[in-house]
């Protein structure tokens, strides 16, 4: 008997795919990666805040340059995943 949870993916498209302790390991590292990428990121971003202190127009250019990156690298990252996804299914 299949879960609700797996009905409501072959309406979606398709059944959950199943993947081996070294594929989601493999992914687990990409995730840890763009993680770190993201949290460096971040704190660049803390030190160039708390530089500009006095002036909020930098600072809210600041915080849009990252959001920016964020945005980037989660699209870099989700590409990666999905590239590695392919793989997996073609061998």
């Amino acid at each position: 008997m299949k879960s609700a949870f797996d009905l409501a993916m072959e309406r979606l498209g398709g059944a959950m795919e199943h993947l081996t302790a070294e594929q989601k390991k493999q992914l687990a590292e990409l995730n840890s990666i763009y993680e770190a990428k993201m949290a460096q990121a971040k704190l660049r971003t803390d030190e160039q805040l708390r530089q500009l202190h006095s002036d909020a127009e930098k600072q809210d250019a600041v915080r849009q340059e990252l959001a920016g990156e964020l945005a980037r690298l989660t699209g870099e990252r989700d590409s990666r995943k999905d590239e590695l996804r392919h793989r997996f299914k073609t061998g």
